[in-house]
């Protein structure tokens, strides 16, 4: 990741992070769509996507249409989101602690957070 694709870093502790992430508050690193890539594991990578909006919906996916999860389908982590629409085009998130130490000390100073999010709509 080059500082010049980086969209936002952020923590986050909203209801629907926290149950997504079965964690308190999480790091997220969000790029430009043509600057996300796997580089070692992509055949594992499944998706998780929910139906059209739902106005009794109560999860992140089912009130933002489109929003997909994507985490290994051999151990179930959660791996990145896909996020259409934010600033005109697709973004994808990235959690930094899933990297190892060497990885995310290589990481520019744009992927250090600068908010705290706690949007929960």
């Amino acid at each position: 990741v080059s500082a010049n694709q980086v969209v936002h870093a952020c923590f986050c502790s909203c209801k629907y992070c926290r149950k997504a992430h079965a964690a308190p508050i999480y790091q997220a690193v969000y790029v430009k769509e043509a600057a996300f890539e796997f580089t070692q594991g992509r055949e594992y990578v499944k998706e998780c996507k929910r139906p059209p909006y739902d106005a009794n919906a109560n999860t992140i996916l089912d009130k933002h249409p489109g929003r997909t999860r994507l985490f290994c389908s051999e151990c179930g982590t959660k791996v990145a989101n896909r996020l259409p629409g934010v600033q005109d085009a697709t973004i994808y998130g990235f959690f930094p602690s899933l990297l190892d130490e060497e990885t995310q000390h290589a990481l520019p100073a744009s992927c250090t957070p600068t908010t705290h999010a706690n949007k929960e709509h």
